[in-house]
């Protein structure tokens, strides 16, 4: 049996358990279901029994090893119509290929399962009906009939009705003032919603915010789709009514990746206006527009060609620019985020426990500035360097900053408005144009996608992937980082990570 007969074998099987009501969807969703942590029940069709086995698949995908293939693979095989008498005739090299196709079908069925509960969801979530004028699902009232019972249940609707109805306008500046205080927005995040949320009081005039309706909002959401891009920074564009924006749009529109992120602004508003007891319910619901799973991965890792020639390029710049030469290396080589790297300032680079370190935090500096900023709080952490970072001169040249008495890193960068990354990401674009396939999905965040995918590769247990690169994980406390995972175990995955056509271009 080849690797085509294994697929037509797999695919029948795909085509049979799709089938809605169908034995095989049965079998399936009896397996999957499952109890949390706090004794919650999901059943195997539920979103979160879906994405749970979803990130198992998803992970054994990518893998190579032969056991957790084989045990994923005998689990699975007892709700599908493949016969064991057929299992027994492969070989064992055959077997692994089998197995792979098998979970990679069984992911393809997952997905399917996924959109058709969505599909449900969102016509639940997205169907009104106004109730002592009130704009409500079906959904939330046959819930609040059931918690409340339904004279309970409209009472409670028509005590919403005398609640305050603030303006719009007034709601995104409470609302703001609220995420400052409460979860400690940055003034560069503040900004970013108040821009947002402006376009939607520009675009849907000011009014109670529980005037608004469901025809309120997919109306803005229509009215995205045909605005240019860049709107607050292209002068032609300032002091133009919506209207002549639209007609002016001669060039690109906004992304559906971008109005999504308006959507998601807007839509987080509203909850905040729920809980004030504003409103009801979050008629933003499946709001959102759909992705084309092609198009959901931004950004591709650089293959290896891309990076020899990248490497060839920054070569020249070691000593006349250096922050061309070791912000690419660092970006490989440590995987950190873009700014993580540029805003670096001389105390954080340190030795911990005999290994050279960097410091990612938003710690005031040497001078008492407060000038450094990170995108969440696992982002915060001490990593150790990559030794080939060393052997590439890196630690020869931060010494030669701290003899210049500077105070960061990297003092030719200076701080835009998305922060000191501007010049590098300049840099990589121009390097695109020449040399790069795939131009608009591979960027300098590219060396980071590098990095873990390497990571993963060299099977980096997933809580250390996560503490290296300063990605949530609950089960890793932050405050006492450090405890838990030890540097030295830190510094052995981050060695894993090579490039060999990097290092043979840099002999």
């Amino acid at each position: 049996m080849d690797l085509k007969a294994i697929r037509e074998i797999i695919n029948t099987y795909i085509k049979e358990a799709i089938e809605e009501y169908s034995e095989l969807e049965t079998l399936r969703h009896n397996a999957l279901a499952f109890i949390d942590q706090d004794g919650k029940e999901y059943g195997g069709h539920t979103p979160q029994a879906i994405d749970k086995e979803l990130a198992v698949l998803h992970e054994l995908s990518y893998s190579d090893n032969v056991e957790m293939l084989e045990q994923k693979a005998e689990l699975i095989l007892p709700r599908t119509n493949i016969t064991q008498e057929l299992i027994t005739t492969l070989d064992s090299h055959k077997k692994h290929i089998f197995n792979h196709e098998l979970i990679k079908g069984e992911y393809q069925i997952l997905l399917h399962d996924k959109e058709k509960t969505q599909s449900r969801l969102s016509e639940e979530d997205t169907t009104f009906e106004a109730i002592n004028g009130v704009e409500i699902s079906p959904k939330l009232l046959k819930s609040l009939t059931k918690t409340f019972g339904q004279n309970n249940a409209l009472e409670l609707l028509n005590a919403y009705t005398k609640v305050d109805e603030p303006l719009f306008s007034e709601c995104i500046e409470k609302y703001i003032e609220n995420e400052h205080l409460a979860r400690g927005w940055k003034h560069k995040t503040i900004l970013s919603n108040r821009a947002k949320l402006n376009l939607a009081l520009k675009i849907m005039g000011d009014k109670s915010i529980k005037e608004y309706t469901r025809a309120d909002f997919e109306a803005y959401r229509t009215v995205l789709l045909k605005l240019p891009t860049n709107i607050n920074k292209i002068p032609q564009y300032k002091d133009k009514s919506i209207q002549e924006l639209v007609e002016m749009n001669k060039t690109t529109t906004l992304t559906r990746r971008t109005i999504n992120e308006y959507i998601t602004s807007l839509s987080a508003m509203i909850e905040w206006a729920i809980i004030q007891g504003y409103l009801i319910n979050n008629i933003t619901k499946n709001l959102k527009l759909k992705i084309p799973r092609k198009n959901r991965d931004d950004r591709l890792p650089f293959n290896p060609e891309e990076i020899r020639m990248i490497f060839e390029a920054i070569k020249p710049f070691q000593t006349k620019k250096p922050h061309l030469y070791y912000v690419p290396l660092i970006g490989f080589y440590n995987g950190f985020r873009l700014n993580e790297i540029c805003q670096l300032h001389i105390e954080d680079i340190k030795k911990v426990k005999d290994i050279w370190c960097f410091d990612i935090n938003e710690d005031i500096n040497v001078n008492g500035e407060l000038v450094k900023s990170v995108k969440n709080e696992p982002s915060k952490r001490i990593v150790p360097m990559h030794p080939k970072l060393v052997e590439l001169g890196f630690l020869d040249y931060y010494r030669s900053i701290v003899t210049d008495k500077h105070t960061r890193v990297f003092p030719l960068l200076t701080k835009q408005r998305d922060g000191y990354g501007k010049v590098i990401t300049n840099f990589f674009t121009k390097l695109q144009s020449s040399m790069i396939v795939n131009q608009n999905k591979k960027v300098f965040h590219s060396t980071r996608h590098n990095f873990i995918q390497k990571l993963k590769n060299a099977r980096v247990d997933d809580h250390l992937r996560k503490a290296i690169t300063g990605r949530s994980d609950d089960d890793i406390d932050y405050d006492s980082y450090g405890d838990g995972i030890l540097l030295e175990e830190l510094l052995e995955a981050v060695q894993k990570v090579s490039y060999p056509e990097l290092e043979h271009s840099m002999a």
